[in-house]
């Protein structure tokens, strides 16, 4: 989710692309470090230390939530 995306045309797009198939997406949100994860009846929020995994999609992946955001703002 970038600053420039609207809250209205991100649902659009996530509702498109469970209509056509997509069995899950993952929506990250830099400022407030939280991941959405998007199923067909089910929306999780996942932050801090939760693990987001690839279940049966991906399997074998899994990531501490924390350590996608550890580099987001970091200064050379």
């Amino acid at each position: 989710m970038s600053p420039s995306d609207a809250a209205d045309d991100l649902e659009i797009t996530v509702r498109q692309y469970l209509n056509t198939g997509a069995k899950q997406l993952w929506v990250l949100y830099p400022e407030t470090k939280d991941v959405h994860v998007f199923e067909a009846s089910r929306l999780s929020v996942l932050n801090g230390e939760d693990v987001l995994n690839g279940g049966v999609l991906l399997p074998g992946f899994a990531v501490i939530v924390s350590e996608l955001f550890s580099g987001s703002h970091a200064t050379p």
